[in-house]
């Protein structure tokens, strides 16, 4: 007995310890810009759990088999049950308290918050040096992609010039109890921007803002403006998606191919073996094939295989030098978007926030307007 009070003491200090650092300390003491120490925490947390249920497990069939008592096992199953509990209170207490970093600047806003959107709570990151800079609206990918994290590290160059607004679409992350799975619609993504876009036009006294998506974000941006022009200066998409389903049949076609050219014949049998996109089952297993990078690639002595040199030539035969890459994920952040920040800066800098001097133009006759069914389950990024 002796031992379960002490037990309950130490559980008791550890968990007044993590309401502390959560609730006071971590965002406005210690002010953390990296949570990968709180990860490896939970990780710690995880092995513990998991390794003192095992342990109880393994020390009560050993026991029952010599014909022994099994105290040691109901201590082991003890300190796995009050750690898992520990774990479950983490993580609680860190949605719960979930923040934005600070941003510095002469009117600065970083803002984590939910916002009431068609009748249903989603959640905005808000950041920028000055308040009264042009808005940026970001699209993630997906659908159901959440990228607040990347957007913060890949973006903090823009938020000099711009109010960066990171949206989660319903069914992503922090929102993804704004609406059942299966209720999501192309039209709950347009009208949901739509009344995004018209929160962040009456909270920042803008007539327009600026509108940028990102691979499935990208297609939705282009319907989000043809839908309302009148709300947007101007649409910025990279990895824009134009066509779904010939993009897959590309990327197949690539990887089969690729495989083919290193003689990686495991990876060419399994892709011949599914076959072409589009798939009626097992569509995330056979779509990972190949997508992922990590999957089908193996060390060739080719000189043909080595990565160019900066500057990089595309199949179009135009040069392109990357000058910023994102340092979280490694992808090239310019010149395309260093290049669309700088002509969008020079004309928010001459003119007022709310004005309608600067018309968007986009091509959109060969967009998609409603995915195809098979595309609607399929997570693309």
């Amino acid at each position: 007995m002796s031992h379960v009070k002490t037990a309950m003491i130490i559980w008791s200090v550890l968990a007044l310890g993590l309401i502390i650092y959560y609730v006071c300390l971590r965002q406005h003491v210690l002010r953390i810009q990296d949570p990968r120490g709180e990860v490896y925490g939970a990780a710690a947390l995880t092995v513990v759990t998991l390794g003192g249920l095992l342990a109880a497990l393994v020390i009560r069939i050993v026991t029952a088999f010599l014909h022994r008592p099994a105290a040691a096992a109901a201590i082991s199953l003890q300190i796995s049950l009050l750690t898992g509990a520990l774990l479950i209170l983490m993580v609680a207490l860190s949605q719960v308290t979930a923040f934005t970093p600070a941003v510095e600047g002469p009117d600065p806003i970083s803002e984590l918050r939910s916002v009431t959107v068609n009748g249903r709570t989603e959640w905005l990151s808000l950041r920028g040096q000055d308040r009264s800079k042009p808005v940026l609206l970001f699209l993630s990918g997906g659908p159901g992609g959440s990228q607040l994290v990347t957007a913060r590290h890949c973006f903090a160059d823009l938020e000099r010039d711009y109010v960066v607004v990171t949206w989660e679409q319903p069914g992503a992350a922090k929102s993804y109890g704004a609406i059942s799975p299966a209720d999501i619609t192309l039209d709950t993504y347009l009208s949901d921007g739509a009344a995004v876009t018209e929160t962040l036009r009456r909270e920042f006294g803008q007539d327009r803002i600026y509108l940028m998506g990102e691979s499935w974000g990208s297609a939705l941006g282009l319907m989000m403006a043809r839908e309302h022009p009148e709300y947007y200066r101007a649409f910025v998409g990279t990895g824009q998606m134009i066509d779904f389903l010939e993009t897959e049949r590309i990327d197949y076609q690539m990887a089969l191919e690729d495989a083919r050219r290193t003689g990686n014949r495991k990876l060419v049998d399994k892709l011949e073996e599914q076959g072409p996109p589009p798939y009626k089952s097992g569509i995330a297993l056979k779509t990972n094939a190949y997508l992922s990078p990590c999957m089908g690639r193996r060390r060739v002595p080719d000189s043909s295989m080595a990565p160019p040199s900066p500057p990089w030539t595309d199949p179009t035969g135009s040069s392109t030098a990357c000058s910023t890459r994102c340092p979280s994920s490694g992808a090239c952040t310019g010149p395309s978007i260093r290049s669309t920040a700088s002509s969008t800066r020079s004309t928010s800098a001459n003119a007022r926030p709310n004005s309608r001097s600067r018309s968007i133009s986009f091509t959109a006759a060969t967009t998609t307007t409603r995915p195809p069914a098979w595309w609607r389950t399929t997570t693309h990024g």
